[in-house]
């Protein structure tokens, strides 16, 4: 198994267009505009589709039960940043 593997190279390259397409929209759309429910819900289902994805191939052909430290950091990366992100949006 490569260090580098080409997946995250085109995840990186995904987040980082996703990322680019919010920089320019922030220019066409308020930010005080935008329901906190909705962002919430947007990051969710962003979320859930990177952790859906994630488990979907590291299962494929593998018969081990072991939890790797790559899926613990970004499980927990993801937690972290979705406790942030309550604490930023709570009224």
């Amino acid at each position: 198994m490569s260090s580098r593997p080409k997946g995250s190279g085109y995840f990186a390259a995904f987040c980082g267009m996703l990322f680019m397409l919010m920089f320019i929209g922030s220019f066409y759309v308020s930010v005080d505009h935008l329901s906190a429910d909705w962002i919430m819900r947007g990051w969710l289902l962003f979320v859930t589709l990177v952790l859906i994805g994630w488990g979907l191939n590291r299962v494929r052909g593998r018969s081990d039960l072991t939890v790797g430290q790559a899926t613990i950091n970004l499980v927990i990366a993801l937690v972290g940043t979705t406790v942030a992100l309550l604490g930023l949006l709570k009224h």
